[in-house]
């Protein structure tokens, strides 16, 4: 009697549930359908920050100054536009570095060996000004001969806009030893 009254009540709680749309959001499956179409529009606004020319006010350069023993990675973001930009970094991680081989194996990674800070981080740049990171690698480890420098600046927001793929990336070639 008593498994009879719990699939009984179990039963109506499972179609009364059914009903309801999202119970979470406290849509029904008509603003579902809207929602989606919202999230379809931001994804399609995501990727047009993502794309080329959106982002024209910010400039990116990566410049490289090697000696016998170290490679230094300077990295600039320059506001050439009339407002501030306000750039958030999900993590203590700013930036990323990577150095590949002419096999194409990854023989470095910045990252690779440090820990960030879990915290929204945010730097602001001022109109005509620039934001400066520098790296600098110790050469001792790698053989000589060419390698592919890509280096990333990982933004998480831009002006509290939301950005899935970094637009300030890249890569250079570099000669290691002689």
């Amino acid at each position: 009697m008593k498994k009879l009254a719990s699939v009984f009540i179990l039963t109506v709680c499972f179609l009364a549930a059914c009903g309801l749309g999202d119970t979470q959001t406290g849509s029904s499956p008509e603003e579902d359908e809207i929602n989606e179409e919202e999230v379809n529009n931001e994804e399609e606004n995501n990727e047009d920050l993502n794309g080329e020319g959106v982002f024209d006010e910010l400039e990116y350069k990566v410049e490289t100054n090697q000696s016998d023993s170290e490679l230094i990675v300077e990295m600039s973001l320059t506001n050439t536009g009339t407002e501030d930009a306000v750039l958030s970094f999900s993590s203590g991680q700013k930036y990323e570095i990577t150095l590949t081989n002419v096999d194409g194996e990854e023989v470095y990674r910045y990252s690779a060996d440090k820990m960030f800070t879990m915290a929204i981080i945010q730097e602001v740049i001022r109109a005509g000004e620039e934001l400066m990171l520098s790296e600098t690698i110790e050469l001792d480890e790698f053989d000589s001969g060419e390698y592919e420098l890509t280096a990333t600046i990982i933004v998480y927001t831009i002006n509290d806009t939301e950005i899935t793929q970094s637009p300030f990336e890249e890569t250079v070639t570099i000669q290691i030893g002689s």
